[in-house]
């Protein structure tokens, strides 16, 4: 077993599964971690725990803010890197760990240098699914900014067409105004309500764009991909790689899966697409998505997903 790994994901890709494999195959998963088994010491330095906010000094909060993107590390932010992961282990000094974080999936770069033989394992969901649950926006700004400044390449995401998606998604910025006078306006309500699902895909989307730049860049062969899927299905070849990468010895304890959940798009999604009479606002944003997707669902594999939504009518 490794002294050190990671696990990263884009939010609710579903690492929390993984972690918890860790954990019950003899991982420690740090000094204070959340429900999702985030650990939120190294993330904010400390017990309190916010993924926005307040700034906490010497965190990996503040490093990736201040730092990111990592095209170039500095010895110093090695250092400062290696002190938070040390600093959030648990206190009883536990020779196997496990450092879990969504914004791992930002810093691949700086890991490798900080824990050169440390495994990072990046959990990836179906782009549809992440996009169903409730998130923020934590780091979509910048991640717009950073494809703004560097040039395209073959498989990334255009980014006239990223703007594009970002201003449908916040309703174009409109406002409906109504004149009250001559000298004054009155602004009633927005006239596009946000697609906040359609900003978590764009997310998705972008930072599986960035990560697999990094990964190729700085050439990070300690870095694998895990399918939340095929790990929740129980899937002979995906559990087998998993437990390659964790090095654990005998059979791997596995924990109880609620097999149902696997693919929320299937009872959340496709209804709506087939409906007698489909709301015709949610059926432009579902198909949105998809078409921002597509491209990493056809890069991850997800064959299945690409023909249901292929042969959908409303897709046509």
């Amino acid at each position: 077993m490794h002294k050190q790994i990671f696990i990263s994901e884009v939010w609710w890709s579903g690492g929390f599964l993984i972690a918890e494999i860790a954990k019950m195959n003899g991982y420690d998963l740090g000094r204070k971690t959340n429900s999702s088994h985030d650990n939120v010491f190294a993330w904010k330095n400390g017990p309190f725990y916010s993924m926005d906010g307040n700034q906490s000094p010497d965190s990996l909060q503040d490093i990736l803010e201040t730092k990111w993107p990592f095209d170039s590390v500095s010895p110093d932010d090695i250092t400062a890197f290696q002190n938070c992961i040390l600093g959030a282990r648990s206190i009883n000094k536990h020779s196997h760990n496990c450092c879990k974080l969504p914004t791992l999936s930002l810093m691949a770069p700086i890991v490798k240098q900080a824990f050169p033989d440390a495994p990072i394992i990046s959990v990836v969901r179906n782009g549809i699914d992440v996009s169903l649950y409730e998130s923020d926006n934590y780091f979509l700004r910048l991640l717009i900014q950073d494809k703004a400044s560097r040039p395209q390449t073959p498989y990334e995401i255009n980014f006239v067409d990223a703007l594009g998606y970002l201003f449908t998604a916040t309703g174009d910025l409109r406002w409906k105004i109504q004149p009250t006078s001559e000298f004054g306006w009155n602004i009633q309500s927005r006239t596009t309500p946000v697609l906040w699902n359609l900003l978590y895909g764009l997310r998705w989307v972008m930072i599986n764009d960035r990560l697999r730049m990094d990964v190729e860049n700085h050439d990070i062969k300690s870095h694998h991909t895990i399918r939340f899927e095929r790990i929740a299905a129980e899937d002979k070849y995906e559990i087998e790689k998993l437990q390659s990468i964790l090095k654990i010895p005998g059979k791997l304890k596995m924990p109880s899966i609620n097999k149902s959940e696997i693919f929320p798009y299937r009872s959340k999604v496709l209804p709506i697409f087939q409906a007698e009479q489909p709301n015709d606002n949610a059926v432009k944003s579902l198909r949105m998505i998809y078409k921002i997707c597509k491209p990493y669902l056809e890069y991850f594999k997800y064959s299945e997903t690409i023909e249901l939504f292929e042969n959908l009518e409303a897709i046509q």
